[in-house]
């Protein structure tokens, strides 16, 4: 099947935008157009050595930090001191031990 050649630039243009838009295989693309893949081709290294392709920004986001936390239970002369992330089981048998004394 024979492929048609591209009509100028503003079809050539129209047409990459179009395939950068799908982001699908290039031969693909020409295929499914019916255009002569070498003819775009070519417009599309004409167009590269006359203007770089525009930069895609990406937007990157850091998970936040967590904030410790921390508790103190003060016991006369005692003070334990936990974070958020102490285990409760834990915490209790502590408990336990300072109540005997």
């Amino acid at each position: 099947m024979a492929r048609r050649k591209i009509n100028g630039e503003a079809e050539a243009a129209a047409l990459l935008q179009e395939w950068r838009a799908e982001s699908v295989d290039f031969k693909v693309f020409c295929k499914e157009r019916g255009v002569d893949g070498r003819s775009l081709q070519c417009w599309r290294m004409n167009f590269g050595k006359r203007e770089p392709e525009p930069v895609r920004l990406l937007e990157l986001t850091l998970p936040r930090a967590k904030v410790a936390t921390s508790y103190r239970i003060h016991l006369g002369e005692l003070t334990l001191e936990v974070d958020d992330d102490f285990r409760e089981d834990t915490l209790a048998r502590l408990l336990t031990v300072v109540g005997r004394c």
